[in-house]
């Protein structure tokens, strides 16, 4: 009914310069509030205007009629008909963001059913010891490579293996024959995906970076060059050099003190400073208050992501090596030592990023050691990493350094147990004992 009474009042205001005393500010309001009427009506799909937005435009129009009153009876008529008509489309908003939530919670659980029947195959789950089989399943399944070129890190943040395992007194570098022999083994199959250039050290401490980049730029020009750093060294010249050493990914973790908790607000300022020092339009804000604040930007052709984190919120426990608010026992499967591989200064190839080959606890984690010797496809096929693939498989407790991990977990529903249910029977049988 109230839509009729607007269709009525739009029409009698049709002619808006007969109303005396109304601004052009009013005009506009009813102006808004007119399209908002048109717009419940039309079922024009292609002239819908999100419920958002009208809301917003209704709103306007509601400030403007309350600052002055009316002896006009349409406005009256019509400031009236307008607080319910905003009711009604406040409701209708927030049934389509509901159904919009459901709907995306359902996309994201069947996107995880596929990863987790697609990603997690057959053949990952025992060791294959034909070289070009290997390197068939190293295409087909790895998306990034993180590499560490050198050891030294300039912080030791509390969430970080390096505020108890040393990383600033000295700095080893990889081995340049083994740097090299990564490369080639990269070339040799046309590597296309990621290589970052990350893992425990802080990868803009040492200008050697930029030879390391170049090279691996000659070597493989298809795949993508990426970095994580702190960003304590970046300035925009270093970017200028990074750039033209082949950097096409950057991402500049925004972190306080090493000590220090996460504070949204210093965070923030942090940040902002950082952006200003860049001198690089940035866009996409991602604010979660005492969460997660995260922009975007391009430097020509270059992606670059700029965050902060709460890492007691969504940190991980780094293998037993941290103490994190959110750690809880895992029985989630993971999927990174099917798609991942990382490889530290030392030459070692880990499993997971969250594991290193120079902490005690983990050196029984090491799937490999790269040499002239051996390829990463070799290394990736073979037991060693089977093994790992298959304790990862399945709804079930995890073990060892995994037990306590919430890295990227998977959501447990009947769609992604389902997923799993014929491979995890495959990794049970692998992994069972014969008895005696």
């Amino acid at each position: 009914m109230s839509v009729d009474i607007l269709n009525q009042v739009g029409q009698n205001l049709s002619n808006l310069s007969h109303v005396d005393g109304t601004s052009e500010l009013e005009k506009e309001a009813i102006k808004l509030l007119l399209l908002y009427v048109q717009n419940l009506q039309s079922p024009d799909q292609k002239k819908h205007i999100s419920g958002d937005v009208l809301i917003n435009e209704a709103r306007q129009f509601l400030e403007a009629l309350s600052n002055r009153e009316y002896e006009s009876s349409e406005l009256q008529i019509l400031h009236k008909a307008a607080r319910k008509e905003i009711g009604t489309l406040r409701r209708k908003v927030m049934a389509e963001r509901l159904q919009k939530a459901k709907l995306q919670q359902t996309n994201s659980v069947l996107r995880q059913a596929y990863i987790l029947s697609t990603e997690m195959r057959d053949e990952h789950l025992s060791a294959i010891n034909d070289l070009a089989s290997a390197k068939e399943l190293f295409i087909t399944s790895v998306t990034m490579v993180e590499i560490e070129v050198f050891s030294y890190c300039n912080r030791v943040c509390w969430f970080c293996p390096n505020a108890t395992h040393d990383r600033r007194s000295s700095n080893h570098h990889m081995k340049h024959d083994t740097y090299i022999k990564i490369l080639e083994d990269l070339r040799s199959c046309n590597y296309n995906k990621r290589i970052s250039f990350s893992r425990y050290n802080e990868p803009l401490a040492d200008k050697s970076i930029l030879d390391r980049l170049s090279e691996a730029r000659e070597y493989i020009p298809n795949a993508t060059l990426h970095i994580n750093t702190n960003g304590d060294y970046l300035n925009r010249d270093y970017l200028f050099d990074l750039y033209n050493a082949g950097l096409r990914a950057l991402n500049i973790q925004i972190y306080l003190n090493n000590e220090e908790k996460y504070e949204h607000e210093r965070v923030r300022q942090k940040l902002e400073r950082k952006i200003r020092e860049l001198g690089l339009e940035f866009s996409g804000v991602k604010d979660i208050p005492d969460t997660w604040i995260e922009v975007t930007a391009r430097y020509h052709d270059m992606k670059i992501r700029m965050y902060g984190r709460n890492f007691d919120k969504n940190g991980c426990d780094r293998g037993g090596t941290v103490e994190v608010e959110s750690k809880a026992p895992r029985t989630s499967p993971c999927r990174s030592p099917f798609y991942h591989m990382y490889i530290d200064y030392n030459g070692a190839v880990m499993p997971c990023c969250n594991v290193r080959s120079d902490i005690p606890e983990h050196s029984q984690c090491k799937v490999g050691l790269m040499s002239n010797e051996t390829s990463l496809f070799e290394i990736y096929a073979g037991e060693k990493a089977s093994s790992w693939r298959r304790a990862m498989i399945g709804f079930r407790d995890k073990k060892g350094v995994c037990k306590n991990c919430n890295f990227k977990e998977f959501t447990d529903t009947p769609e992604t147990r389902a997923a799993q249910n014929r491979i995890l029977k495959i990794a049970t049988d692998l992994e069972r004992v014969p008895s005696t």
